[in-house]
């Protein structure tokens, strides 16, 4: 889960580079002023998705909601594909390898489940019921 976090936290990352950093972040891709005027807009609305994508995956890794984990990796990968057809190819290698990378240790973990650590609590042989050994069990009698 960790590398999940991490392409959590590289979202929170990218919000923040579209929205609130735009005009330097855009001068480093070579963008002059004017054409960072003209996609301002549609850097905020980038900025959002991808906040969007970091809190939603921050709430289903906090909750341990491995599909919806699972899912959302998916779709970065494939949006990662998109922004590289349509824009730079160096979207994919920052936004899809990281999510490539948990989605495939996810599913390592899931094709080699850990067995669950036996605590100091967790006695590690139940005591049975008594009927299920076989002997009975009554209730003592008192006699007076």
């Amino acid at each position: 889960m960790i590398a999940s976090m991490v392409v959590a936290g590289l979202h929170v990352v990218f919000a923040a580079a579209e929205s609130v950093g735009w005009s330097a972040f855009a001068r480093r891709m070579g963008y002059d002023a004017a054409r960072i005027e003209a996609t301002r807009a549609l850097a905020l609305n980038q900025g959002a998705y991808n906040l969007g994508i970091a809190a939603v995956l921050g709430w289903a890794i906090a909750t341990d909601a491995l599909p919806t984990v699972k899912a959302l990796l998916v779709f970065i990968i494939a949006m990662a594909i998109v922004g590289a057809l349509s824009v730079r190819w160096t979207i994919f290698v920052v936004q899809g390898v990281p999510a490539v990378l948990a989605l495939g240790l996810l599913l390592a973990a899931d094709a080699n489940p850990r067995p669950a650590p036996v605590s100091a609590a967790t006695p590690m042989h139940a005591p049975q019921h008594p009927h299920a050994t076989g002997r009975t069990w009554a209730a003592p009698r008192f006699t007076s």
